[in-house]
């Protein structure tokens, strides 16, 4: 009786082992992400309109320039000025991935035409998951 018992624990002991084990690893730190909110416009800086940054997009096979006139961070410590310095070491800065509507819908925004871009960012790469597209709010 005292072996079935300690056979058992034993069985439960390692299968809880290999169950945290198992989320560790697939919630490993590398895929940490950061929402950010983007508006701006594409094509080239326009002199009229004051810019914080310029990114190179990659939409689909296509890579645009695009110039952010207003980055945020909705939450926590990180500004969109960090998140802009970091991804300045890829080429293209970020890769929107998304829904192919979504993805579609970028792709087709004209040069000029104010646009705000709301996402996430994946920490340490050029991946950007696309949540909205949308012209900006009017500001009363």
């Amino acid at each position: 009786m005292i072996v079935v018992r300690s056979v058992h624990r034993r069985a439960v002991v390692t299968l809880l082992m290999v169950l945290v084990t198992a989320t560790t690893v697939h919630a490993r730190p590398g895929m940490r992400t950061v929402r950010l909110r983007m508006e701006g416009y594409f094509g080239p800086p326009v002199a009229e309109q004051p810019t914080e940054t310029n990114l190179v997009l990659r939409i689909g096979a296509d890579d645009r320039v695009f110039q952010v006139t207003k980055g945020r961070v909705p939450s926590g410590r990180l500004m969109a000025a960090d998140v802009f310095a970091q991804v300045r070491v890829h080429k293209p800065n970020f890769t929107l991935r998304g829904p192919k509507a979504l993805v579609d819908k970028a792709s087709d925004v004209t040069d000029g035409a104010l646009v705000v871009i709301d996402g996430q960012w994946i920490v340490n790469s050029p991946d950007f998951l696309l949540a909205a597209l949308a012209p900006p709010r009017a500001r009363p």
